[in-house]
């Protein structure tokens, strides 16, 4: 199972080609390693329990802090119309139901690349996300029961932000030059998220609220 299936066949001819293309081919490697972190592959593997739950959230919360507050900041400076729907709220939520609080970004979890490329690149990681929600909800929902805290997971709705992406990213001309910048955006924000599952931390002490 993927984590991040961000290679929706059914779905690549709403957006140019040769700009989804470019992604994939930039961020496959980085895709396969992200999904099999350990942090995020327990979520789908037996013996997951509350505590693992929590770091694997805890894990995520710095990196999908940055990356959702640039590309919101960028929306804004960049007047475009596209209504991003922030995750964070929920990843909060859930970590306060399990007596944890999000971590504070470190100093390694900067985003360099600028412009309408970057942009959809950095759209693309955090959109694409959502499409694995759903079954990740189902598996925690099975290890720890129908009371697990699954906001961030359970409400990503990626069929419906999926195709509102593709729509946008299709939107314009696409050069080579904002192709390239896109995949460069695209692989600087999985690295953000290897750089946050990488993070030691201890382990969280999680109880039932």
């Amino acid at each position: 199972m993927d984590i991040y299936p961000i290679q929706e066949p059914t779905l690549l001819a709403a957006a140019p080609a040769y700009l989804l293309a470019a992604l994939r081919r930039a961020t496959r490697q980085d895709h396969h390693a992200l999904d099999h972190h350990p942090r995020l592959n327990r979520l789908i593997r037996p013996g997951l329990d509350r505590a693992g739950y929590a770091d694997s959230l805890l894990a995520l919360s710095a990196a999908q802090a940055v990356l959702e507050a640039r590309v919101t900041t960028e929306l804004a400076t960049l007047g475009h119309g596209y209504a991003i729907m922030p995750r964070m709220p929920s990843l909060e939520d859930d970590l306060a139901r399990l007596a944890a609080a999000p971590l504070s970004p470190d100093g390694h979890m900067a985003l360099q690349a600028t412009g309408e490329g970057a942009l959809i690149g950095r759209l693309y990681v955090l959109e694409g996300a959502r499409l694995g929600a759903e079954p990740i909800a189902a598996r925690v929902r099975a290890a720890l029961g129908e009371d697990a805290p699954l906001a961030y997971f359970g409400t990503a709705e990626g069929e419906r932000h999926w195709p509102a992406f593709l729509a946008f990213a299709a939107r314009g001309e696409v050069d080579d030059d904002m192709a390239d910048n896109a995949a460069i955006a695209a692989q600087e924000a999985f690295a953000l998220f290897h750089a946050a599952l990488d993070r030691r931390m201890p382990v969280p002490e999680t109880k039932h609220v």
